[in-house]
């Protein structure tokens, strides 16, 4: 159980968290404006799990249990918990216009502005020791700078299988390597494994590393007849900073086979703070055979949070709002408007939104 301080000031709010605590630390991190005081309720079998849940639930804002994806329907998790997936895939389709890419985003115009302005470029590599270079200079100070201690750190024999079928791609700057990804092809895509900076130098990726990184992954894609460049995982949020990053290049979201975990997350009623972290962090969950979208209206900005939800990939693009407008399904931005229930939990919630006419 973790009691705080909610990050919308509304006063003391409760979170209640089965599994790896480290795992969820981003929706923690959402949910409440400080660190929270943490209160250990011991171990309990799998089969005991949802009952012990339920019996907490009524003196918690927010349940998330973090299990094997397997296992949640043997568990009990069933439609009234959102089946989060601890990570969702993006990935960019071919054709590889970066020039159509900086028309749609000015963001993307300008990263690559101030690129050519440091004169990063690129050059491919299949020499078998950079890969020990490319591990222990660049990949793990750039994970532990960025991530700390929520860093998923690869280990450099697992990538030597994933380097034999692709190779790393480097970033120069004057004749000296200060960034790198490690690529991998496989069925005509070509998926971005791991990226590395110099030292983990953050001054290097603000001086335009990142757009160096996906431009060469773009130009290198498009040379070898690839069908997609795929960008691996982000968080299940489309308000994260990474995915929102990966969309203005052009990523779509997909749910990724490989992820074997998933956070399931329940709200007994929609109390001010469940409310309040659904409009700062919407949740992407599986849907059926299929990923949809959902979160609260930000009482600040209604029309970001319409705007947020604009991924025309997933099934369903749900937004609960106080004030639900006299046509529930948003044509323009496909987005289905739910009545705010305080009493309503997510199935009933779902259950409220419309799907798109016909």
């Amino acid at each position: 159980m973790l009691r705080g301080r909610a990050r919308n000031g509304s006063g003391p709010a409760a979170l209640l968290v089965a599994g790896s605590l480290a795992r969820v630390a981003w929706l923690v991190d959402a949910f409440f404006a400080e660190a929270p005081v943490r209160e250990a309720l011991g171990h309990v079998p799998a089969w005991r799990l949802l009952r012990t849940l339920r019996r907490h639930a009524a003196s918690t804002d927010l349940v998330v249990a973090r299990v094997a994806r397997k296992s949640g329907g043997a568990l009990g998790f069933d439609d009234d918990w959102l089946a989060v997936p601890d990570w969702v895939g993006m990935r960019i389709a071919a054709p590889f216009d970066l020039a159509a890419i900086a028309k749609r985003s000015h963001s993307v115009a300008d990263d690559l502005r101030r690129m050519r302005r440091a004169g990063f470029t690129h050059a491919f590599s299949r020499h078998g020791p950079d890969l020990a270079v490319f591990h222990r200079d660049y990949y793990l100070p750039f994970m532990r700078n960025r991530h700390g201690d929520e860093a998923v750190i690869r280990s450099s024999r697992r990538l030597r299988r994933r380097f034999r079928r692709g190779g790393i791609l480097w970033i120069h700057r004057g004749g000296e390597r200060v960034a790198g990804v490690l690529i991998e092809f496989r069925r005509g895509v070509l998926a971005a494994l791991a990226i590395g900076v110099a030292r983990g130098d953050a001054g290097i990726v603000r001086e335009g590393a990142f757009a160096a990184i996906y431009r060469a992954l773009l130009d290198h894609a498009q040379r070898s007849g690839c069908t997609a460049v795929d960008l691996r995982g982000s968080r299940p949020s489309p308000l994260d900073g990474l995915t929102r990053y990966k969309r203005k290049w052009g990523a779509l979201l997909y749910d990724r086979a490989d992820v074997v975990s998933t956070i399931f997350v329940r709200w007994q009623s929609m109390t001010p703070a469940v409310s309040a972290f659904l409009a700062r962090t919407p949740l992407i969950f599986r849907d059926g055979d299929a990923l949809s979208v959902i979160g609260t209206v930000d009482e600040n900005d209604p029309a970001s949070s319409r705007r947020a939800l604009c991924l025309p990939e997933l099934k369903r693009r749900i937004l609960a709002a106080r004030d639900t407008p006299a046509e529930p399904f948003d044509r323009a931005s496909e987005v289905a408007v739910a009545p705010l229930d305080p009493e309503a939990g997510p199935r009933t919630l779902l259950r409220s939104a419309l799907l798109r006419p016909g």
